[in-house]
Formats: structure tokens, C-alpha cells, sequence
């Protein structure tokens, strides 16, 4: 039987006697009007598809937007927080410097010692001296961060050839002029060593970055923080809070990137700091 030349016949009786409809109906019309419904179910399911994702889609953009505010709250209460410190190093500060004499604490390196200090270390440098007498306090010996608070993550990657990268031969080298130190951010980043800070803003690379020059031998930098607790110029002593751990562009978990720079080369901080 040929089921494409077979037409079908749609009878429509009415109940009050009247005249009765008939409609002859082709196998292609048919299969027409079964493929658009088809069609129009597929339609149906998938707008109620869509329409249940843009309802889920609304509800995480909400939820997002809820811990977004909330994140910057957090933020917010660190930034504060990080005030309330300055402030009590301020008030340590004062305090030390009117409890030195009494109760034999070092007091905070002021310009005056700063410069003594300087032109202490110029003298060895000049006189090619060996540097027995120089005050340990000049010299980055501490950890920025206590080992009971963070942990190396990477070590220091230097060379002779680390300023363009590349090696003798051209081949690339790989280089990292310092080493990163893992903490929770928001931890405490004190100077390595008494100095003059001669760098605290914002770095391309390093985020948010502060320079601290040790009487004009050493240099150390500390990069990748939340906040920075010193200003540019600010005489600070060793072991003086200075900034908190965070993260910046470069930078997606919390570290600190910190260096030791002597003589425009960068060192490798492990020599000055004494093993965990």
C-alpha cells in the first residue's frame, strides 16, 4: 500500500443535527503538521531550558555580587586594621625612645643614626676593611616572616647572567631574584634590617612594594603585599612591622616576594638568614 497517495478524511458532526463537515486530508500534510508539532514541543522545552538557566544564572550573579560585597567589607576591616597597627608602632616607637636609657632597649634608628651608620659602612668600603665591627642590625638577618608563620615556596634563581636572561651560549636561563615566602594574608612583614625606606607605592611587577636601604651597603625589597605600614623616607628598625602579606596582579595566593641587593646584585637571601 502506498501511504504517500492514501488521503485521510476528518468528519466534524455537529451535536444539534446540522450539517456535517468534511475534510480530506493528504499523507504529506499530515506528516506537516506532526513535524510542527514536534517542532513546537522542541521549542516549548527548550525556551523552558533557557528560561530555568537565566534563572540560575540570576541567582549566582546575586550570590557573586552578595560575596563580592562582603569580600570588599573584609578588605575594608584589613585596611583598618592596618591603620590601628601603625599607629601602635607609632606609640612602641615613642615608648622605646623614652625607655632606651632606662631599661636598656635599642632605640629606633633616627636620621642621625642613620647617617652615622652610613658613613660607618662607607669608611670599611673605602678603607677595604672587613666588616667585623659593622653593627648587625645593618644587616638583613632576620626572616620578614617568622618561619613559625610562613614557608619558602620558591627559592632564589640567580646567575651571572640573571639582569638579561640569557646564558653564555643564548640560551634562556631562568632566574628569580629573590624568594617567595608563603603566609596567610594580612601577616605582619618586618624590615630584615634597620634603614631608610626609598620605596613604598605601587610596582608593576611587585605589586604593592617597599625598598629599604641598609647604610648604603645592602638594599631589600618586599613585594606582592595588602598594605604597606611605611611611607617613603621613614627611618625603620630591624624587625619593625612594615607591611602584610597579600597578592597583586602578578600574584594569585598570598606570598611575599622578598630580596637582598648588594652591590646593584641581587644576593641570595638564605646566605644572611639564619636556618629554621
Amino acid at each position: 500500500m502506498n501511504w504517500q497517495r492514501k488521503n485521510f478524511s476528518v468528519l466534524i458532526i455537529p451535536d444539534d443535527g446540522s450539517r456535517t463537515l468534511k475534510f480530506k486530508l493528504g499523507y504529506r500534510m499530515l506528516l506537516g503538521i506532526g513535524s510542527g508539532l514536534v517542532f513546537a514541543l522542541c521549542m516549548i522545552f527548550i525556551g523552558l531550558f533557557f528560561f530555568w538557566r537565566a534563572t540560575y544564572w540570576k541567582h549566582t550573579a546575586q550570590t557573586l555580587e552578595q560575596e563580592n560585597e562582603h569580600l570588599h567589607a573584609d578588605v575594608a576591616r584589613v585596611d583598618e586594621l592596618a591603620q590601628v597597627v601603625t599607629r601602635m608602632q607609632v606609640g612602641e616607637q615613642k615608648l622605646r625612645s623614652i625607655l632606651a636609657g632606662r631599661m636598656g632597649l635599642s632605640p629606633i634608628p633616627d636620621e642621625a643614626e642613620y647617617i652615622e651608620g652610613y658613613y660607618e659602612i662607607k669608611t670599611l668600603l673605602v678603607e677595604n676593611k672587613p666588616r667585623v665591627g659593622l653593627d648587625m642590625h645593618w644587616i638583613p638577618t632576620i626572616w620578614p616572616v617568622p618561619p613559625s608563620l610562613g614557608w619558602v615556596t620558591r627559592a632564589f634563581e640567580g646567575g651571572d647572567n640573571c639582569a638579561n636572561g640569557l646564558s653564555p651560549t643564548g640560551v634562556f636561563e631562568k632566574c628569580h631574584s629573590g624568594i617567595d615566602i608563603a603566609a596567610s594574608a594580612g601577616t605582619p612583614v618586618q624590615a630584615t634590617a634597620s634603614g631608610q625606606v626609598t620605596f613604598a607605592d605601587f610596582d608593576p611587577e611587585f605589586g604593592h612594594m617597599v625598598v629599604i636601604e641598609h647604610g648604603g651597603i645592602y638594599t631589600t625589597r618586599y613585594g606582592h603585599n595588602r598594605a604597606l605600614l611605611v611611607k617613603e623616607g621613614d627611618y625603620v628598625r630591624q624587625g619593625q612591622y612594615i607591611a602584610l602579606v597579600g597578592t597583586s596582579t602578578q600574584s594569585r595566593e598570598p606570598h611575599l616576594h622578598y630580596e637582598v641587593i648588594e652591590g646593584g646584585r641581587a644576593c641570595n637571601p638564605r646566605d644572611f638568614l639564619p636556618q629554621k
